[in-house]
């Protein structure tokens, strides 16, 4: 899933740099390089699952990938409604939630192995 995620938002940078719109670029650029970080922290999360002193780079690691999800969302949709093209209050909790739901599950798992140490 998050290959996909990778690849789609790659796409999604591609075609805003044909727009030539900065706050669009921006938008897609963060959230390709949260699709990134969010690789990296899942391989560190595996490599460290056993080890709670690790925890705490894995929290933080969970804290960085919602940040970047959330700024990148509300880059895209506020630059998308000042197109008149912004989505619905639906399409954007779906969105969010879908979004987030990875990340905050790895830092719930992240706050469960600190406990152990």
């Amino acid at each position: 899933m998050i290959i996909v995620r990778i690849i789609v938002s790659a796409i999604a940078v591609i075609g805003t740099i044909a727009l030539g719109d900065l706050m669009l670029i921006m938008g897609s650029l963060l959230a390709f390089l949260s699709s990134i970080f969010m690789l990296i922290a899942g391989i560190i999360g595996v490599k460290n699952a056993a080890k709670p002193a690790k925890a705490k780079t894995c929290i933080v690691m969970g804290v960085i990938v919602v940040a970047l999800s959330v700024l990148g969302t509300a880059l895209t949709t506020f630059k998308l409604n000042s197109f008149g093209l912004g989505p619905d209050a639906l399409t954007l909790s779906l969105s969010l939630t879908f979004g987030l739901a990875l990340p905050v599950l790895y830092i719930i798992g992240a706050l469960q192995l600190k406990k152990r140490a």
